[in-house]
């Protein structure tokens, strides 16, 4: 699979191993909801989204409130 925002380099992350998680093998270690103390229904994906959202949504705030401090 070709990634547009990862380049392999080394041995560190195979390409192989990233291609099992981006199919979301579930054999992968670390890779189930509950080694994220997720209920067991919970898609990995769907809670990354979230916290990136949230995340995003704290960041911009606080580049508002740096935007304005400079105006003062």
């Amino acid at each position: 699979m070709a990634y547009t925002s990862i380049s392999v380099e080394g041995g560190l992350f195979p390409v192989e191993l990233l291609d099992r998680i981006a199919r979301g093998d579930s054999t992968v270690p670390g890779q189930k909801s509950e080694h994220f103390n997720l209920k067991s229904t919970a898609r990995i994906s769907d809670e990354t989204q979230s916290a990136f959202s949230a995340a995003r949504s704290y960041w911009e705030a606080f580049q508002r409130h740096l935007e304005h401090s400079k105006e003062s």
